[in-house]
């Protein structure tokens, strides 16, 4: 065999072991292309297996569809947690209601009228002895939310714990009054992620004597 022929196919050799470098690194930014668009992007709660989040790509928005009384739900960020634990985030029940679903109630004993969607907080209306500092997290994000009442006029019976005027039911199951706002340990973010309830009616309750239609 000649040095021409050995050289050739050195060089044959060398390219093709080029070709397939080239290709790997290829495949190599790809894949972490793809990894990048469609990882989490900051706070994002999880529940029955799926996640939600404003910027999580491949996840709704639009809010979670809550198919049982009690449920679970998990905080978790993308990058991790850093010096904080998910445990340090603040969750709370907020109002979700925009000018054409938003209505005005009275609480006994109050002459003022109240709009739903100036309501701050309703987490009271889930939690007894409720401090004002939101709902119960554990170290490792999941926190626990039971559905007792599926009206909104209910919940605010409970938050008030008083009897509450307003025209209409304002089913939850209906259209989504409520959402889960979660706000991470530095402040810095908060995502707000409405609730639909999607629960049979049995085991729920409807208490009408508090509420003045």
């Amino acid at each position: 065999m000649s040095k021409n022929t050995e050289n050739n196919g050195s060089g044959t050799f060398i390219k093709v072991l080029t070709g397939i470098i080239v290709i790997l690194l290829i495949l190599g930014v790809v894949g972490a292309m793809v990894y990048l668009i469609n990882r989490s992007q900051g706070l994002y709660l999880e529940y029955n297996g799926a996640a939600y989040g404003d910027s999580l790509s491949g996840s709704t928005s639009g809010g979670i569809t809550v198919t049982e009384s009690t449920a679970v739900f998990k905080v978790c960020k993308s990058g991790g947690w850093g010096v904080y634990s998910a445990g340090d985030c603040t969750v709370k029940v907020v109002p979700n209601a925009d000018e054409r679903r938003d209505f005005a109630f009275t609480v006994a004993g109050d002459e003022q009228t109240h709009l739903f969607s100036d309501e701050g907080d309703l987490t009271a209306a889930f939690v007894e002895d409720y401090d004002g500092n939101g709902l119960d997290v554990a170290s490792d994000g999941t926190f626990t939310l039971t559905f007792e009442e599926a009206s909104v006029g209910e919940l605010l019976c409970r938050k008030y714990g008083k009897t509450v005027s307003c025209e209409g039911d304002h089913l939850i199951t209906d259209y989504p009054y409520i959402a889960l706002s979660v706000t991470s340990p530095d402040g810095e973010q908060t995502l707000v992620v409405p609730l639909f309830l999607h629960i049979s009616v049995e085991g729920i309750h409807f208490d009408k004597e508090g509420i003045v239609l």
